[in-house]
């Protein structure tokens, strides 16, 4: 067998690794933060609206037992996702479909937890890479007040949903919420600098009002490059360290099942 080469196109964790040669938008900080800031302890189905490469789905997959779905509107990267779910360690309760969620919202399934990192470019130049630009701006493809509307009916009674936006659209999304009997139970403010402000939040949902859970979290201490502690450990269970990174190119360590370039995937889009 082959040792993997450490590829700009295959993104290495500890237990999978993600193709994103043919991803518009690939694993980022975002994302990162999302999957493993999500809490769905004892859900049966989890929904990931916007799946892209998989990344969130496979977060999730690693902690949780549930069924998940993940949902796109580009069939390229649905195919990438559903080969990376495939070639994961639980590729049997991950399942990937070409549906807006809009559309899926109109099919009476349930879900008890829904995980989005939407698009939230508005009112900005658009890409001219049209599959980026699809990736990245609200107003092409996913509005909040759609998002919102659509998750209040995918949502089960006692299901979660947690997404992440930009710090000023805070406000907006607690309305959109509102609106949607969806209500805020936890929060986190994201700073990139412990010195800097919030650019990013961190939001969970649910139908069922209860005392609101807030913190912060910085990514790096003072000095750039220097993850802080609350990173790291929010992380750790994801992220190979610095030993097993060289230890993976150098051929030493054994990889991720999704690294195994024997293996084919059984990509099904259902």
């Amino acid at each position: 067998m082959n040792t993997p080469v450490y590829s700009k196109d295959i993104f290495y964790f500890k237990q999978f690794a993600i193709k994103q040669d043919k991803c518009p938008l690939r694993v980022g900080t975002d994302a990162v933060l999302l999957g493993s800031w999500s809490n769905f302890n004892g859900a049966e189905r989890i929904l990931d609206i916007g799946c892209g490469t998989g990344v969130i789905s496979l977060m999730l997959a690693q902690r949780h037992s549930a069924f998940i779905k993940g949902v796109d509107i580009n069939p390229i990267v649905l195919e990438q996702a559903q080969e990376n779910y495939s070639n994961s360690p639980w590729g049997e309760r991950l399942r990937s479909r070409h549906i807006s969620v809009q559309e899926l919202s109109l099919t009476g399934q349930k879900f008890d937890g829904i995980a989005c990192n939407p698009p939230f470019f508005t009112g900005c130049l658009h890409s001219s890479q049209k599959d980026k630009a699809i990736a990245r701006h609200s107003d092409l493809v996913l509005p909040l007040d759609e998002l919102f509307l659509s998750v209040n009916n995918l949502l089960s009674c006692q299901g979660k949903f947690s997404l992440i936006l930009p710090s000023e659209l805070f406000e907006r999304a607690v309305k959109e919420g509102r609106k949607n009997d969806l209500y805020l139970t936890r929060l986190t403010w994201v700073k990139t600098l412990v010195c800097k402000p919030a650019k990013r939040i961190l939001m969970e949902f649910s139908k069922e009002e209860s005392p609101l859970v807030e913190d912060e979290i910085s990514i790096q201490q003072i000095s750039p490059g220097q993850f802080s502690p609350e990173y790291q450990k929010l992380i750790g269970n994801y992220f190979l360290d610095k030993e097993e990174r060289v230890a993976l190119v150098e051929g030493k360590k054994p990889c991720p099942q999704s690294l195994n370039p024997s293996q084919s995937a059984q990509t099904t889009v259902s």
